[in-house]
């Protein structure tokens, strides 16, 4: 049996003719929302929250897969007394190893974005830095450039209003200096839930969910970053029902995946849907990735410069969220069948992904009822079956999006 046979059996396949047997998993740590990325070298490394004195207050903590296939002993990166939430990582093309993540100042609530870097595989921490500097600043996330620069989005308040935007900021010295901060949405309404990607070209890529439609139903929104300006905001989404948590995720040639939680075929049980674009921002019809009986929600997606395209997302379809996925291996042309991580007791939410080598790694938060942990899975790439998905078909998306639907 050949590599990817002995994976695929290790899964149930969702709506197909076979029950088969669950895949193991590894339970990493407890703690929550965990983020993972690659190193390019065969190894991952992961960030996630976990309360190290008292349930009040919560760390950032680092580990990394060795080649034995055991985690390293978590280190504390925030190492400071404010409360942390929603951290990310990422890994230059050099190595460094970039982590963000939301600090609250206890004493004030104040909000911030803060990184910390490491240049020795997570050994050693710089202290963090405060790269918002705005305040109420949230919901933040980063990548890295083939030139070893950095990028940073999060959601804060503008300047003298009561709205919440999306800003960008960005490092090409290692963090030293940084770029002043852009209102990249300028909306009149509410932005929110920023994501971003680098394409292989360096360009910056950005989404965000945007209330400018209406505050019951907001979109998902586009821009990318060209000759030092950002392009004019192109609604992705635009569909009649509510639209939340996009992802982002850029592939070879100008290819550009973006995914989000859709409400318009089944209002009370979303799907994700996935848009996959160009160069020349032309966007073709959204495929439903996960359309499933359940509520899909919290959807992340990794691609890489071999057209291969990795969709993971929490699903209720079983009677309790587990973690489902599906994977492309022609740059979002076909998917595998949905795969179903292995059934739980409790809630499974929070997922990521990210790709190395000839396979996907997948973190997501198990809750035990009287805490969380992490697990982790492997999902090879190889020699994997896929087939067309279905195009969604609202009122909204009867032909391709472009800069002029």
């Amino acid at each position: 049996m050949n590599k990817f046979l002995h994976w695929f059996t290790a899964f149930n396949l969702l709506f197909g003719t076979a029950s088969l047997a669950a895949i193991p998993t590894t339970r990493v740590a407890d703690g929550s929302e965990p983020a993972i990325a690659s190193h390019g070298s065969g190894n991952v490394s992961i960030a996630f929250l976990a309360s190290l004195t008292n349930g009040a207050v919560h760390n950032v903590l680092f580990s990394t897969l060795e080649s034995n296939q055991s985690w390293t002993k978590p280190i504390d990166v925030s190492n400071n007394a404010s409360n942390c939430s929603h951290p990310n990582i990422a890994i230059e093309p050099g190595g460094t190893i970039d982590l963000i993540w939301t600090g609250t100042n206890v004493g004030t609530g104040v909000e911030d974005i803060f990184l910390a870097r490491s240049v020795d595989g997570g050994k050693h921490w710089t202290e963090p830095k405060n790269i918002s500097r705005t305040g109420a600043a949230m919901d933040s996330d980063l990548a890295v450039g083939p030139d070893n620069s950095i990028h940073i989005v999060w959601q804060s308040k503008a300047s003298g209003t009561n709205s919440s935007n999306i800003f960008y900021t960005c490092s090409t010295n290692g963090g030293t200096t940084w770029s002043k901060a852009e209102n990249v949405s300028n909306t009149p309404k509410r932005a929110m839930q920023p994501a971003i990607a680098v394409d292989d070209s360096g360009l910056a890529n950005v989404c965000w969910l945007d209330s400018r439609s209406g505050e019951q139903r907001p979109d998902v929104f586009y821009i990318r970053r060209l000759g030092g300006s950002w392009t004019t905001p192109l609604n992705i989404s635009d569909s009649p029902r509510l639209s939340a948590h996009p992802g982002l995720a850029c592939g070879p040639k100008g290819k550009v995946y973006i995914i989000w939680v859709d409400h318009s075929r089944k209002e009370k049980s979303p799907d994700i849907w996935c848009a996959v674009g160009n160069k020349k921002e032309r966007f073709a019809k959204p495929i439903n990735i996960s359309d499933s009986p359940g509520v899909s929600s919290q959807p992340a997606i990794a691609a890489d410069d071999r057209g291969r395209v990795v969709v993971v997302w929490s699903d209720t379809s079983p009677g309790v969220a587990d973690i489902y996925g599906r994977i492309s291996t022609d740059r979002a042309d076909d998917f595998t069948t949905i795969l179903d991580m292995p059934h739980t007791i409790g809630d499974s939410t929070d997922p990521h992904v990210t790709i190395c080598g000839d396979s996907a790694f997948a973190v997501w938060e198990e809750d035990e009822g009287k805490g969380s942990r992490i697990e982790f899975a492997e999902l090879p790439l190889k020699d994997v079956p896929t087939g067309p998905l279905r195009p969604v078909d609202p009122v909204r998306h009867p032909a391709a999006t472009s800069r002029n639907h």
